[in-house]
């Protein structure tokens, strides 16, 4: 951090932003025996220079699952069968 490195963090805004904020703030924090007002004023400041830059969206995760047998069926091109049709 002392030599300019800038930080880009992707993900998720409801869980893990947050959670990777809090981290570098308790890093900061720990390594200067600072208050956690003077970690989130740091924070900003790398903020306002570009050097913690966040790409993050919200909405839940949701996990892959198997294709419904009806809709693989559906999608399967003319004359072919889905997997697992005789």
């Amino acid at each position: 951090m002392a030599a300019g490195a800038v930080i880009f963090v992707c993900g998720n805004a409801a869980t893990m932003a947050p959670a990777v904020r809090r981290a570098f703030m308790d890093v900061f924090r720990k390594q200067t025996g600072t208050p956690a007002a003077e970690a989130e004023a740091w924070l900003a400041g790398l903020r306002v220079k570009q050097r913690y830059l966040e790409d993050i969206w919200g909405g839940p995760a949701v996990p892959a699952g198997p294709v419904p047998r009806q809709a693989a069926a559906a999608e399967a091109p003319s004359g072919a069968k889905a997997a697992g049709q005789p």
